[in-house]
């Protein structure tokens, strides 16, 4: 189970433009018609709305765009760490 609030989080982690509410409606009608979720509040907008999130898209998912998917976390990753390493390994200059 998943609410919008995660997974609205996890489009601005990857920095992707969130849908707009009409698209974010009509999203949430086509997966439930296909069975890769089962909508569990009757407020889809809501960010506490809940959904049921199904095996089926593990046959959705396309190989290329999960290429891409791992690439953007992994640069991510890679900026996050450099953040932080790069203020740990500032020098201080002494007199």
């Amino acid at each position: 189970m998943v609410t919008l609030y995660e997974i609205r989080s996890k489009y601005e982690t990857l920095r992707m433009e969130w849908v707009k509410p009409t698209v974010l409606d009509r999203l949430v009608r086509m997966c439930n018609q296909f069975q890769l979720l089962e909508s569990l509040d009757s407020d889809q907008r809501s960010d506490d709305a809940r959904f049921k999130l199904f095996h089926t898209w593990i046959y959705v998912i396309q190989a290329d765009e999960m290429k891409q998917l791992i690439e953007r976390l992994t640069r991510y990753e890679s900026e996050k760490k450099g953040a932080t390493t790069d203020e740990v390994d500032e020098e201080i200059a002494i007199d």
